[in-house]
């Protein structure tokens, strides 16, 4: 599917919760960010001489930047990963900054912590031999309501066939997926969380992931 056609997609789900009274649509549908990308839209289409794929060191159009908003329940949990999964297809280094990947709290998505770690391996492909992972020191305690023995089954099924470099952090915020150094997205939910609530995911402009792989370097240095 292309970036335009998955616009489109986007547009049309947004439009229908609209008309369905979905509040977040609704809320959606008032951002600045959302109208300024369809008026861009507009103006490509009324302009058909006009490239369709910002150059290649040209200020990002944010109409032109593949993203997908995922809702809550468990078929929409299960396209999000599928969605990470084929962005990470054929990958062979593979960057992971999520607080929470480890120990967070599950959505019902997924089943338990065996079946949690299993769909975390799964999105990364046998290509993938090597993986740096971003998160905070692990607390001593569990947290409530989370299983003590999710920790330790995630961490042997990532380790499981490649090589594992964990970066100890708390300085990021948000969810990353990196690929190869030349690609990454932007996740609005911790994987266990997908299929919890509407989260957004976003392809990052090449600029953004350069700056990102930087300053995750930096991170990494002793």
């Amino acid at each position: 599917m292309s970036s335009s056609e998955i616009w489109i997609r986007n547009l049309v789900a947004v439009t229908a919760g609209v008309m369905r009274g979905d509040a977040f649509a609704m809320r959606l549908f008032e951002q600045p960010e959302f109208k300024a990308a369809v008026f861009a839209r507009e103006a490509a289409l009324l302009q058909p001489d006009r490239p369709m794929a910002p150059m290649k060191n040209a200020e990002p159009d944010p109409s032109f930047l593949p993203h997908w908003i995922e809702g809550p329940g468990k078929q929409a949990g299960v396209t999000a990963i599928d969605r990470i999964r084929g962005f990470l297809r054929g990958a062979e280094r593979v960057t992971w900054c999520d607080p929470y990947l480890l120990d967070g709290t599950l959505s019902e998505t997924f089943d338990d912590s065996e079946h949690y770690a299993e769909v975390v391996a799964s999105v990364l492909p046998i290509s993938a031999r090597n993986l740096r992972l971003y998160v905070p020191q692990r607390p001593k305690a569990p947290k409530p309501g989370v299983d003590p023995k999710q920790p330790t089954v995630v961490w042997r099924r990532l380790k499981e066939g490649r090589n594992v470099q964990v970066i100890e952090t708390r300085e990021i915020h948000d969810r990353y997926v990196l690929r190869d150094g030349s690609a990454g997205l932007l996740i609005g939910s911790s994987f266990g969380g997908l299929g919890g609530k509407y989260c957004t995911i976003l392809q990052l402009p090449d600029e953004d992931v350069a700056t990102l792989y930087s300053i995750l370097d930096e991170i990494a240095r002793p």
